[in-house]
């Protein structure tokens, strides 16, 4: 009998990666077992440790063997052997043994070369009625030429991971695999379809993927009877797929004759029985990349009509170019008139009727009425709006900045594009009347308008009072604006007030630190605050009597002390922060010999030395900003330790600077491996908040949704912009949106203590 069709697919797909039945396709050096973990196992279990692998596999284990894979039947010993057995029995040349192994692999212990091999090993078994390798390392681990691979070949009817392979891997989906997506949505398979479905909507509602592709295959969507599973074991149960049919017509001007006909399909004929969800923002998106026309007039109207809001919307953008048409008028006046309607549609129907005057009647309280104002009057409804925020007092004036931010957001999503030009006419308004504001209106507009961070609104709210907390954006902008005047205001304020002396001990404290020392009194979390200020003499000496504290109720306190030392004396503060909690642990006897000969340590000039002697693997996480060779020695060390965290060791490497960290690191944006990025902290998806990054992760935002959530994560932490700030379904995609922004303030990005990444300068 020959082999199904899908399993000489999948063997092929195998040997693409270079293997084929188990043999590896790069072998690295041999990884024997150590005699005495052999031995040690055998004594156990009556088998060698690869023995036990192959009759796993081979489901011929003996029962007391079983306690070999069971975390809770093994001792510590026995623990480790399992670990090394595991490591070495992936590189096996038995491919009951290296099946064996890759089936209880730890995925964060798989470097590159281990993820091939991964790969290689269990590939052949993916359409097995019974997945005995642990899925979720599988899915993590493809990168997005090996996940197109997997699209390509349909799985037969009784494979376990037809249910939910094709949902499950929308984590590595991208813009590339949407060919094959379209493929699966009009096949045979209702079970793959109704998967495929969903990740094309994610897809599309993050990025403007294959237009002329998606828009015919969106064209050709019979509607939800297509997603309806009647048999989920049997792919030929329910209804085929019997494409619409449409021809889109001749080109008559305005909107092309393509995308016309899918609008009016999606949005009118589909909407007429049960309308499919996704895609409707993506279709807004393509109607706006074209200018309409008059021919045009007819859809628009019924778009207008409709109960879904993004076919309200572009039928509103659509009207816009025929308020000249009477029956564009009185439509218009009616759904203005709906008391069902939002501020926000309300608005765009006045504007599209070009009602400007009721507009301005409305900006004063009206957050949806002043956007549509800046977007049909800009020059004119910029000078009122600077009038009130600039010049009214100062609550009114408020209000009017709080409306201009809700104006800023709904202008990300609705029917209306918000005009950043707007901002720079409204700087020069700003400075000329600086000198008159409140410090409200002040920090509000620092904190919510990079675009309107000045050097004259900088300077401004350093010489006013300070009667309460600014906002923490704020106090980082004055930093990298003039850092030493900041400390000096700080400074003047803590003596009246206690929530500057956090923002002062992260700066750095100007004179002895006596007024920090006050603040933080015996308070660990206070104590621990201070490194950065442990210069200043009254500081050091505090941290210096608290680290060597012997009674064993002040151990927070002791460790608090210490790892702000080490802070002082250049200890990275997240291996300061690890180390802190090391320390909490441990025992009463230790804590009294070791704490005074490490603060010793820590005053001679070496906190790395002391710290790496809790040892490295109590807290690898920071390790590689230490930029100490004992450092990258220790990291060099667990990065071949059996079971070890080897992915997390290997971007500390590479924060480092180590070349095969480096190249291994480029290797894996390249191939677009979700898991190994995923997983990671966000700021070594970034190196260590390098900005050198960016373009990578800015690319990464219109792609799927848990690729845009790591990216949009590793983009924080290097820089203050906010992601969520622009909505999925919005006017723009995000990506489209996060460039601009990266555009407009990428050059006065600046690294700031207190916030712990890039701020936008006062400029």
């Amino acid at each position: 009998m020959s082999p199904h069709p899908t399993v000489l697919a999948l063997l092929a797909f195998a040997a693409s990666l270079g293997v084929a039945t188990g043999v590896p396709a790069q072998q690295p050096a041999p990884r024997d077992l150590d005699p005495a973990t052999a031995a040690l196992v055998r004594a156990e279990f009556g088998l060698g440790p690869f023995e036990l692998l192959a009759a796993w596999t081979r489901r011929e284990l003996p029962e007391r063997a079983r306690l070999f894979f069971e975390p809770r039947g093994r001792s510590a010993e026995l623990t480790v052997a399992f670990v090394a057995t595991v490591d070495r029995g992936l590189w096996s040349e038995d491919p009951d043994v290296a099946f064996g192994a890759a089936c209880h692999v730890s995925e964060r212990s798989l470097d590159l070369a281990a993820i091939d091999r991964y790969v290689a090993i269990t590939t052949p078994h993916l359409f097995d009625a019974e997945l005995r390798f642990d899925w979720q390392v599988f899915k993590h681990v493809l990168s997005s030429a090996q996940v197109a691979q997997v699209l390509a070949t349909a799985p037969p009817a009784d494979a376990e991971v037809r249910y939910f392979g094709v949902i499950d891997l929308h984590r590595s989906m991208r813009g590339e695999h949407v060919p094959a997506l379209c493929r699966i949505l009009q096949g045979p398979d209702p079970v793959l379809r109704r998967q495929a479905f969903d990740v094309l909507a994610s897809l599309a509602a993050l990025g403007d993927q294959p237009r002329e592709l998606l828009m015919r295959t969106l064209l050709a969507w019979p509607g939800d009877a297509m997603l309806e599973v009647v048999d989920y074991d049997d792919p030929a149960a329910g209804p085929a797929f019997v494409p619409h049919t449409c021809e889109p017509g001749p080109e008559r001007g305005g909107w092309s004759p393509l995308l016309r006909a899918v609008l009016r399909h999606w949005f009118v004929d589909l909407a007429r029985d049960r309308h499919p969800e996704g895609f409707d923002a993506w279709l807004a998106r393509q109607a706006q990349a074209e200018q309409p026309g008059p021919w045009d007039v007819e859809l628009a109207l019924e778009l207008l009509d409709s109960d879904l809001q993004h076919a309200r919307w572009t039928g509103l953008r659509a009207l816009r170019e025929a308020s000249d048409d009477p029956r564009v008028r009185a439509a218009l006046a009616r759904f203005a008139a709906d008391p069902a309607r939002s501020e926000l549609d309300v608005a765009a129907a006045l504007l599209a009727a070009g009602r400007l005057d009721e507009l301005r009647s409305r900006l004063a309280h009206d957050s949806s009425a002043l956007l549509a104002g800046l977007v049909g009057d800009r020059a004119r409804t910029t000078e009122s709006l600077a009038a009130v925020a600039f010049g009214a007092a100062p609550q009114t004036g408020l209000g009017a900045l709080r409306a201009l931010e809700d104006a800023w957001l709904d202008g990300t999503m609705g029917p209306l594009t918000f005009p950043e030009a707007m901002f720079e006419p409204l700087r020069a308004m700003l400075d000329a009347r600086v000198q008159d504001l409140d410090v409200d209106r002040l920090a509000f507009v620092a904190a919510t308008f990079p675009a309107l961070r000045t050097r004259a609104l900088a300077d401004a709210l350093l010489a006013r009072s300070w009667d309460a907390e600014l906002p923490d954006s704020v106090l980082a902008m004055l930093e990298v604006h003039d850092r030493d005047a900041l400390c000096a205001r700080l400074a003047a304020t803590a003596a009246g007030a206690e929530w500057p002396g956090a923002a002062l001990a992260r700066l750095g404290a100007p004179g002895d630190g006596g007024e920090l020392v006050r603040w933080a009194g015996d308070d660990p979390e206070r104590v621990a605050q201070l490194g950065p200020s442990a210069g200043a003499r009254e500081v050091g000496a505090r941290l210096r009597d608290l680290s060597t504290l012997s009674a064993a109720d002040r151990r927070p306190l002791r460790a608090a002390a210490l790892a702000a030392l080490a802070v002082a004396g250049g200890l990275p503060e997240r291996v300061a922060a690890q180390w802190r909690a090391a320390l909490e642990r441990l025992p009463d006897e230790v804590a009294r010999e070791r704490l005074a000969v490490w603060a010793a340590q820590i005053e001679a000039g070496d906190a790395v030395g002391a710290a790496l002697q809790q040892g490295p693997d109590a807290f690898v996480d920071g390790l590689g900003d230490c930029r100490d060779p004992r450092a990258l020695a220790a990291l060099r060390a667990l990065r071949n330790r059996p079971g070890w965290h080897v992915q997390d060791t290997v971007l500390e490497l590479a924060v480092a600077g180590d070349p095969d960290a480096l190249a291994e690191f480029r290797e894996v944006l390249d191939r677009h491996l979700y898991g190994y990025l995923d997983d990671a902290d966000p700021s070594r998806r970034s190196l260590g908040g390098q900005l050198a990054w960016a373009d990578y992760w800015l690319g990464e935002l219109g792609t799927i949704c848990c690729r845009r959530n790591g990216a949009g994560s590793a983009l924080e932490s290097v820089a203050e912009i906010d992601i969520d700030r622009w909505p999925e379904g919005g006017v723009r995609t995000q990506e489209a949106a996060a460039r601009a922004w990266w555009q407009r303030f990428g050059p006065h990005l600046r690294p700031s203590r207190l916030a712990g990444r890039h701020v936008v300068a006062p400029h």
